[in-house]
């Protein structure tokens, strides 16, 4: 979803998908052109990708990237590597060039409005394991509620 391939439009507008996944959903009349291979397969998730939520992050990755002159892929990786605690971020490709592309991404600088704007679409209250990464959570559980600055 982050990479801006995959929109609300084409989605609500497609037969409905068994989990989520469009390749589930297609009846034989209604299937998809042979190269549009895009999340294919089972979804571990079950229904929870399309998610308002979600939508929403979307809606304002691309903002964010259009107003920048770049990509929301490239935006989005670096937003994640500029976070706190972020050792390590790990990049699905399929094509030797993306990783070009993804690695031009560590030298993109956000502005400070456009991290608030992705800090604030991410925030908020979040399915069970992703608050674990919260600052004071995280403090509280590996730290014993001291405030650990790197």
């Amino acid at each position: 979803m982050l990479t801006g391939k995959c929109d609300r439009a084409t989605v609500e507008a497609g037969p409905k998908a068994t989990g989520g996944v469009p390749n589930q959903g297609a009846v034989e009349e209604e299937a998809r052109p042979a190269d549009d291979k895009r999340l294919d397969g089972d979804n571990p998730f079950g229904g929870t990708l399309f998610t308002e939520r979600n939508w929403q992050t979307v809606d304002v990755l691309t903002r964010v990237a259009g107003e920048m002159g770049e990509t929301p892929a490239r935006v989005a990786l670096a937003w994640v590597v500029g976070r706190p605690a972020v050792a390590s971020t790990l990049m699905g490709v399929s094509r030797a060039e993306q990783v070009t592309d993804n690695a031009a991404s560590l030298d993109l600088v956000l502005p400070l409005n456009h991290r608030t704007a992705l800090d604030d679409v991410s925030g908020g209250q979040q399915p069970f394991l992703y608050g674990l990464f919260d600052s004071a959570a995280r403090n509280q559980i590996a730290f014993g509620s001291a405030d650990v600055r790197g």
